[in-house]
């Protein structure tokens, strides 16, 4: 074993070999104090000698692991071409990624992130993003150990999938809307009247657009269910009409392009506006801009009545999915209950002050 000083390092360095292998680590001890005299070469020496043992009792205790965002194309690699993979799963990996890259954790390295790190991230969207992002991570961190860049995976909890109460309907469009920006606007007036996920709707290609029949075919999604027809209404058709003027009347591309983003469209709504304008109008945190999709899933049930064809409007592969997440009866249609309960008559005759009911007295006797 070898101490010594490293250029542009304020710490003691230790340099032994082992299982053939000539292991260079730093101690983490200063070799000098704030008068530049020499100091700590003991401590130094004592901690080198744990790293020791440490690496032989762990071989990948000491591996140099590489950041997440330069682990992702690896990964990406992995999920796109592994064979065992089902399509559904492969899609599912790859929004997980999307979505990890889009937060900070994209700049640690794979070893410094932990359960508590983890937990103080804000995913865009709802709990169900965020465990997509949690599942797909530690699936990255499976790999990255298996391949013997990550000594030790850590156990990552899931978050909790609170089901949205609140709908974006007519109220709560007339108090956003006109302060919303542009963009946000028109992917949730499509969301609210289409039914289509935020990163369908952002993108959404004009080659898709059929103006002759008003509709958008959905070509992928990040289910089988998920390609669909949309049914275009009448105020999506003249947002569409307008963008497609402004962009002078393209035959291909981006309905919702973006010169910032790499693929070419915006990747996801103005959040941080949406949060400002909403708190700013005082209206409660849990509606969400996925309110909208909750809408059209809700309108959609008080019209037909049939869950089944509401999911394949919405894309579910269930219509489990649309009874039990996308139903939200409007309180007119509960009012409808009550006054048929209030309309028996059984219950008028017998709350009546003119009842002709007789009660017979119950007798203790045998």
């Amino acid at each position: 074993m070898e101490l010594y000083k490293r250029p542009g390092s304020p710490f003691w360095w230790a340099a032994y070999g082992q299982d053939g292998r000539v292991h260079r680590v730093s101690t983490k001890q200063p070799h000098t104090d704030k008068k530049g005299r020499e100091v700590n070469k003991a401590r130094a020496a004592t901690a080198a000698v744990a790293l020791m043992a440490e690496t032989k009792r762990n071989p990948k205790a000491l591996l140099r692991c590489p950041k997440l965002e330069d682990y992702a194309t690896g990964f990406r690699t992995f999920v796109e071409t592994n064979q065992e993979l089902k399509p559904k799963t492969r899609k599912y990996y790859l929004d997980g990624l999307r979505l990890l890259l889009a937060t900070d954790l994209r700049h640690l390295k794979l070893d410094k992130i932990t359960p508590g790190i983890v937990a103080t991230v804000q995913f865009p969207g709802s709990g169900s993003n965020a465990n997509t992002a949690i599942r797909t991570l530690r699936r990255l961190l499976n790999l990255a150990h298996e391949e013997g860049k990550l000594s030790q995976v850590p156990k990552l909890r899931n978050r909790a999938e609170v089901k949205r109460k609140l709908c974006l309907d007519d109220a709560a469009e007339a108090l956003l809307f006109p302060h919303l920006k542009l963009n946000t606007r028109d992917a949730l007036t499509i969301m609210r009247d289409c039914g289509g996920r935020n990163f369908e709707v952002l993108s959404m290609r004009w080659e898709y657009v059929n103006w002759q029949d008003r509709t958008f075919c959905n070509a992928e999604g990040k289910t089988e269910a998920a390609a669909r027809v949309w049914l275009l209404s009448d105020r999506v058709m003249e947002i569409l009409s307008a963008r497609h003027v402004r962009q002078n009347a393209p035959r291909s591309g981006w309905v919702f392009p973006s010169k910032k983003s790499k693929s070419g469209h915006i990747m996801q709504l103005d959040y941080v506006d949406f949060a400002r304008v909403r708190e700013r109008l005082g209206i409660s945190s849990q509606l969400v801009p996925y309110s909208a999709r909750h809408d059209f899933g809700t309108v959609s049930m008080v019209v037909t009545g049939n869950p089944g064809v509401v999911a394949g409007m919405m894309g579910h592969s269930s219509p489990s999915i649309t009874l039990n997440h996308y139903n939200h009866p409007p309180r007119a249609e509960s009012e409808r209950i009550r006054a048929l309960v209030n309309s028996r008559l059984c219950t008028k005759s017998a709350h009546s002050p003119k009842s002709n009911i007789v009660e017979i007295p119950i007798s203790n006797t045998k």
